[in-house]
């Protein structure tokens, strides 16, 4: 379909309402009028009376990790996941996607501080040949941030020129945190198995609280109390 063209006949869902049999006029690749006539030699396309909404916007999708690992230890390129999702949302009527990505050391799969991170710089790449305008949900697990000590290292890594380093590159729109923890009973119990099992018999924090971050030329610097 050419950039500039009519779409005519259509239901066209607005904030202020429905409007019945109208027409939209697109001019590269941009909406440019709304319930004008059709100028004279411009491409037309008649929607039949269906409706005409604006594209959606998916603020949270775990959906490539699923099109990354479809089962369990299976997985495929990152980029066939990411192009053959980008087909799909696209034909849902989906214009702006923010794929999931989490950072949860201790779990299976994807979650690896180290793989999401791979998986995000991988999607930054693409971005510019996808359909759909791709955007990076980076969702950090807290209880594996308050372990960080004990259990593994951070997804992100301190700065004292105020730079991003190198491990920090991989860039988000959103990021938020996901507290998973069990109860208290639970987790003290699997936090001293875990010790037991790593040899170690100290037993690490348990407070939940996070020491607010701060911004560094973009890049979120998380704390640990």
């Amino acid at each position: 379909m050419p950039r500039s063209f009519v779409l005519t006949n259509a239901r066209l869902v607005t904030p202020e309402g429905i409007l019945d049999d109208t027409t939209l006029r697109v001019e590269h690749g941009r909406i440019a009028a709304i319930g004008q006539d059709v100028p004279a030699g411009m491409h037309e396309v008649n929607v039949r009376g269906n409706y005409l909404f604006p594209g959606f916007i998916d603020m949270h999708s775990d959906a490539i990790e699923k099109g990354i690992e479809p089962r369990p230890n299976t997985f495929f390129p990152v980029d066939i996941a990411v192009f053959e999702l980008d087909k799909k949302i696209a034909s849902c009527g989906i214009t702006t996607m923010f794929h999931s990505l989490s950072f949860a050391e201790m779990e299976v799969g994807l979650r690896s501080n180290s793989t999401a991170a791979g998986i995000i710089r991988q999607i930054n790449g693409f971005t510019p040949r996808l359909k759909v305008n791709t955007k990076i949900h980076a969702r950090f697990e807290i209880t594996i941030l308050l372990a960080r000590g004990s259990f593994g290292t951070s997804p992100l890594s301190k700065t004292t020129t105020g730079r991003c380093t190198a491990r920090a590159t991989p860039r988000w729109t959103v990021s938020s945190t996901a507290n998973s923890k069990p109860g208290k009973a639970a987790r003290l119990m699997l936090l001293n198995n875990w010790l037991r099992s790593a040899g170690n018999t100290r037993l690490p924090s348990l407070r939940t609280m996070m020491i607010p971050k701060k911004k560094l030329n973009g890049c979120m610097e998380w704390a640990l109390p």
